[in-house]
């Protein structure tokens, strides 16, 4: 798991991500937010960035909050799985708000 602290840092991410052919999901979390630190823990149990081969990035949004803007974030935790259109659009693909570990494997299969 990546920690993403600037647009410029995420913009790198997802174009190296793209480039290896991987899943791209984002993280909004918070230190603070309890769902989002079991969230962050499944993650690492699972291996999940290496089973799925998705690569994750990490965003705290007390500390990124124009990144939780940009990405229309109301809600903890949020994954937010997005692709590179066109070589430099960043769309979204699909949305989990929550902490639905059930929905999270079940999308990750696709």
């Amino acid at each position: 798991m990546f920690e993403v602290n600037s647009f410029e840092e995420l913009n790198d991410f997802i174009t190296a991500s793209h480039a290896m052919n991987k899943k791209i999901m984002l993280t909004f979390s918070a230190s603070w937010c309890g769902p989002c630190k079991n969230l962050k823990e499944m993650i690492y149990k699972t291996n999940l960035e290496r089973e799925k081969n998705v690569a994750i990035a990490y965003i705290d949004i007390d500390k990124n909050d124009a990144l939780a803007e940009r990405f229309h974030v109301k809600s903890l935790p949020t994954q937010v799985f997005v692709e590179l259109q066109n070589g430099n659009t960043v769309a979204e693909k699909h949305r989990i708000t929550g902490f639905n570990w059930t929905a999270l494997n079940s999308y990750l299969v696709y």
